[in-house]
């Protein structure tokens, strides 16, 4: 089964030094999803990986923490979570129904930041 990868550029935190983005894979590496994202974000001089999971696609929203722009992870279903800058890492925020009902009857999943559990 082919798999591709896309790479993009992205300056979340506005400071001219770009992101970089991944998207790649197939559905046998990435399941329902059809494809998995990494993030590279540049600190002290150095590329460190953010994310790696399965989305279909990442996009930066208007709201910001720290400086850095949250990210709306889309995928299958009508539930998208949003990830947020936590000053070291992108960490699970909370999740957006993407029609009414979306998000209904879900809990959160278990993987949730201990940070923002208690920043509701």
């Amino acid at each position: 089964m082919p798999a591709a990868a896309e790479v993009q550029f992205l300056d979340l935190n506005r400071d001219g030094a770009p992101e970089v983005l991944v998207v790649f894979g197939n559905t046998c590496t990435s399941g329902m999803a059809g494809t998995s994202v990494v993030l590279f974000i540049k600190t002290q001089g150095q590329y460190r990986m953010n994310l790696g999971f399965p989305a279909a696609e990442v996009t930066p929203l208007d709201t910001r923490n720290r400086g850095y722009a949250d990210l709306l992870i889309g995928g299958p279903g009508f539930c998208f979570p949003v990830w947020r800058w936590n000053g070291s890492d992108y960490v699970y925020f909370r999740s957006d129904p993407q029609e009414p009902g979306g998000c209904d009857n879900r809990s959160l999943p278990p993987r949730l930041s201990r940070t923002f559990q208690t920043r509701k």
